[in-house]
C-alpha cells in the first residue's frame, strides 16, 4: 500500500495517498485475510462511514440489482457525494450526512446551478 500511496502523493492525490494508508484500509486488508466474504464485509461498512454512497430515501431505494441507467444514476451521485465531502459541503455521519451548509450545489437541485457544474475534483 506504501507504493500505491506514494504513486498517488507523486500524482498530487493526497486524500487517496491517505485513503490508502489509513486504518480503515487496513482493516479492510486484515478482514480479506480471514475471508472474502469478511472482506467485503469491512468494505461496505468503511464505505458507508465514508458518506459518498448514495443513501436510500423515503420514496426511493437502490435496487441489489442495477440496470445500466439505475448504475450510471447511482455512480453520477456517488461521484458527486464525493465532491461534496471534499469540498466540505457534506459531513458523514454528521446528522444523517446532512449538508454542512446549503449552497447552490444543493443535493437535490436540479439541474445543477453554474457553480456546482464548474467544481473540479480535488486534488
Amino acid at each position: 500500500m506504501a507504493a500505491l500511496a506514494w504513486a498517488l502523493d507523486l500524482l498530487q492525490l493526497p486524500r487517496y495517498a491517505a485513503i490508502c494508508q489509513s486504518q480503515a484500509t487496513r482493516e479492510i486488508l486484515s478482514a480479506y485475510e480471514t475471508g472474502t466474504a469478511h472482506g467485503k464485509a469491512a468494505f461496505r461498512r468503511a464505505a458507508a462511514d465514508s458518506g459518498i454512497m448514495p443513501p436510500d430515501l423515503p420514496d426511493f431505494q437502490w435496487g441489489p440489482a442495477m440496470g445500466w441507467q439505475e448504475a450510471s444514476a447511482w455512480s453520477s451521485t456517488a461521484e458527486f457525494l464525493e465532491v461534496a465531502v471534499v469540498a466540505g459541503d457534506l459531513v458523514p455521519g454528521g446528522e444523517a450526512g446532512r449538508p454542512a451548509s446549503r449552497n447552490s450545489c444543493g443535493l437535490t437541485s436540479a439541474p445543477r446551478s453554474r457553480t456546482c457544474s464548474d467544481r473540479r475534483w480535488p486534488r
